[in-house]
């Protein structure tokens, strides 16, 4: 990267590594490691100005095999889908990989150029829900 002037890391963490679950310490720990080496590696490429930018992405969750087997035991009726605890949400769902993706396009691009240590949620606005 520091040969072609630049380019873009994108650090691939959780939501877990920001807001914490309760059920997961490890894992939320490791995804907030994550977040935290994404902004020193940011910080660090700023002041070498080498060009090259690092971002971390924090889905809440995606819709995949491993995470449909994990949903094994729903309820009759239950959208796999829609996460257990949130199902009063009214936009639960999980993310379909597609859309995680769209993401990664966007920051490996040049039109992201300008967007550095970042932690980019993609989340439905978990966060912001309350009960």
């Amino acid at each position: 990267m520091k040969k072609r002037d630049g380019g873009s890391i994108i650090n691939m963490s959780s939501m877990a590594g920001i807001g914490g679950v309760s059920s997961f310490c490890a894992y939320s720990a490791s995804k907030g490691a994550v977040a935290a080496m994404t902004r020193s590696i940011a910080a660090h490429a700023r002041t070498t100005l080498s060009g090259i930018r690092c971002n971390s992405i924090h889905p809440d969750g995606i819709r995949t095999p491993m995470v449909s087997e994990l949903h094994g035991s729903m309820p009759k009726g239950t959208q796999p889908a829609v996460r257990m605890m949130d199902q009063k949400q009214l936009m639960a769902r999980f993310a379909d990989a597609k859309e995680i993706a769209n993401l990664v396009l966007f920051l490996a691009s040049d039109e992201s150029k300008f967007i550095n240590g970042a932690e980019m949620r993609i989340d439905n606005g978990y966060l912001m829900w309350a009960d």
